[in-house]
């Protein structure tokens, strides 16, 4: 669903939320804290639901491909929110045997690039004009 079928209040929240899931996405010491030591209450507490919020809650895909678009965010910032997407879904399809365990994922190289790609998202998005609006003060 489109966050524009949101009132505004409510728009500039869900925007935040993913802002916020790819802040978290991106630092992988919070991550680590977060899935396998339970010490940061109330927030997304394995991958298995980091990826449910993205990809269901949030309407990730969704967002960066139509969204985005309307609330004037940069070329730069939706071609690396593509990219990753692109990651996350090529990490996810990924078949291993410890594959939904939460300390492997962390220790994995190959979900260091999906990381690294929220990195650049964040980075890009404090200085997109636009996108830096839907950044609550830290």
């Amino acid at each position: 669903m489109s966050v524009f079928k949101l009132n505004k209040e409510n728009r500039n929240y869900v925007v935040w939320e993913i802002y916020d899931t790819i802040k978290l996405l991106s630092n992988k010491k919070v991550l680590f804290k977060v899935w396998l030591e339970g010490s940061i209450p109330d927030i997304v507490s394995s991958y298995t639901d980091l990826f449910c919020v993205f990809f269901d809650d949030l309407n990730f895909e969704y967002f960066v491909s139509n969204d985005s678009n309307q609330l004037r965010f940069n070329f730069e910032l939706k071609r690396e929110l593509e990219l990753l997407i692109t990651y996350y879904r090529a990490y996810n399809k990924q078949e291993y045997h410890d594959k939904w365990m939460d300390d492997k994922i962390l220790e994995d190289e190959e979900f260091d690039k999906v990381i690294a790609q929220a990195n650049k998202v964040v980075e890009l998005w404090k200085k997109d004009e636009e996108a830096k609006k839907y950044i609550k003060l830290e």
